[in-house]
C-alpha cells in the first residue's frame, strides 16, 4: 500500500488549513486551494510552500486526497476538490487561487471547469499537470508522447511514474490470485523499501514472478511496456474521465500553466495541448521552463530564466 492508504480506509480528514498566526480566517490576504500531487498532503516540499504563503498573509486548504498518490482518481475526487474550494470560500472574502501539482492540477482544471454559475475558484494554476492521461500512460507504455504540433517529448518517462500506473492498474496486469501480493510488493517498491518489495516475489505464480521482476529491474523494457499496453486498453474511460482533454468547455476562471521542460513524470508536451484548449481570453500565462523539473529545480538555468519563473509566480499570486 502506498503511503495515505491505511489513514484512507479509516474517517479521512477534509485537509489540512494553514493560517498566519493571530490572524483571523476573514482578515487573510486572500485564499489558496492546494492540490498535491503524487506524495499527498504530507509531502515536505508542499507542506513548506503552503506554510510559506500562511506566513505572508494567504489562508491556505491542502485537501485530503490520498488517491493521488497511486493514480487512482475518480470524477468523485474532482467533486471532493470543488467541495474543498467552496468550504474555503466561505472562511475569507479574497481572491481564491487554486494551485494544482501534476495530476492534481489537471484535476483543478476539471473542478473549475464544470460549469458552475458562481464557482467558488477564481483561478487555477497548473503545475506539471496532464491534459490526456491516456497519452501519458502511452508514454509510460513506449509510445513516446508528442506536443500539439507533434513534437516528440525529449525525455524518457521516469521508472517511478511507470511503476505507480502499474500500481493503479495492477488489476489488468496480474491474475486474480497474485493481485493481492503484487500491489503490496509494488507498494512497498514506491516506498523505497526495495528489499522487503523483493523478499516474496516467490510467492507469486511463474507469470507474476516474471512480470514483478520486469517492473522492479526494466520498468521500460519491452516486456513492461508490452502488457501496460493492454491494461491501458482496458480503462481508456476511466483514464479519459479524469482528463481535461475535451472537458473545459465550462472554464470560466482564468488560467495559469507551467511546466518543467525536462519533466520526467508528466512530459512537458502536455502543457501545448492545455494551453490550446484553454481558451485564449482565459489564458493568463503559459510557461515551460529549464528551472524546474516535475517539482524540483535542477541546476545550470540562467537568469533570464529565473527572471521569467519569478515573474510567473507574482502573476499566481495576486492580493484579493
Amino acid at each position: 500500500a502506498l503511503p495515505g492508504e491505511d489513514a484512507r480506509r479509516a474517517a479521512p480528514p477534509a485537509g489540512r488549513l494553514e493560517r498566519k498566526r493571530g490572524v483571523g480566517a476573514m482578515d487573510h490576504r486572500a485564499a489558496r486551494l492546494f492540490v498535491c500531487y503524487l506524495q499527498g498532503i504530507d509531502e515536505r516540499r508542499f507542506m513548506g510552500l503552503a506554510r510559506a504563503l500562511a506566513a505572508v498573509g494567504h489562508l491556505v486548504m491542502t485537501p485530503y486526497l490520498p488517491e493521488l498518490a497511486s493514480l487512482e482518481a475518480t470524477p468523485d475526487t474532482v467533486t471532493r476538490i470543488v467541495a474543498a474550494a467552496s468550504a474555503l470560500s466561505k472562511k475569507t472574502p479574497g481572491e481564491m487561487v487554486a494551485i494544482g501539482i501534476s495530476v492534481g492540477g489537471g484535476l483543478t482544471l476539471l473542478a473549475a471547469a464544470q460549469g458552475r454559475t458562481h464557482s467558488p475558484i477564481s483561478r487555477v494554476v497548473a503545475i506539471g499537470s496532464h491534459h490526456d492521461l491516456v497519452r501519458v500512460a502511452r508514454h509510460y507504455a513506449g509510445v513516446t508522447a508528442t506536443d500539439l504540433n507533434g513534437h516528440k517529448a525529449r525525455l524518457k518517462p521516469h521508472p517511478y511514474g511507470i511503476q505507480v500506473l502499474a500500481y493503479a492498474h495492477a488489476a489488468h496486469l496480474f491474475s486474480a490470485a497474485d493481485l493481492p501480493t503484487a500491489r503490496t510488493l509494488l507498494g512497498l517498491h514506491l516506498k523505497q523499501q526495495y528489499r522487503r518489495a523483493r523478499k516474496h516475489i516467490d510467492s507469486l505464480s511463474a507469470d507474476g514472478q516474471t512480470l514483478m521482476r520486469a517492473l522492479l529491474e526494466d520498468p521500460s523494457g519491452s516486456l513492461v511496456a508490452a502488457r501496460l499496453q493492454a491494461a491501458i486498453a482496458q480503462v481508456l474511460g476511466e483514464l479519459r474521465a479524469v482528463s481535461p482533454a475535451g472537458q473545459l468547455g465550462g472554464l470560466k476562471v482564468p488560467v495559469m500553466l507551467l511546466h518543467g521542460e525536462t519533466d520526467p513524470i508528466i512530459p512537458a508536451t502536455e502543457l501545448s495541448w492545455l494551453a490550446d484548449e484553454v481558451p485564449d481570453e482565459l489564458l493568463l500565462a503559459a510557461l515551460v521552463t529549464p528551472v524546474l523539473t516535475h517539482t524540483d529545480f535542477p541546476d545550470g538555468a540562467d537568469a533570464m530564466d529565473f527572471f521569467a519563473l519569478v515573474r510567473f509566480v507574482a502573476q499566481m499570486l495576486p492580493d484579493r
